[in-house]
């Protein structure tokens, strides 16, 4: 199964990884980046 990824950060911190396999793309958001109140806000203003 091929499948390839991709580590997204804001300003050296880790928001999330994006995944695709097999042609379908998931992004799955960082524990350490969901648990921080001061990085939330960017989740909400973004919706």
């Amino acid at each position: 199964m091929n499948s390839r990824s991709l580590c997204a950060s804001i300003n050296q911190t880790k928001v999330g990884t994006l995944q695709e396999v097999t042609g379908l793309w998931s992004f799955q958001y960082a524990e350490d980046w969901l648990e921080n109140p001061q990085q939330a806000w960017l989740l909400i203003r973004d919706c």
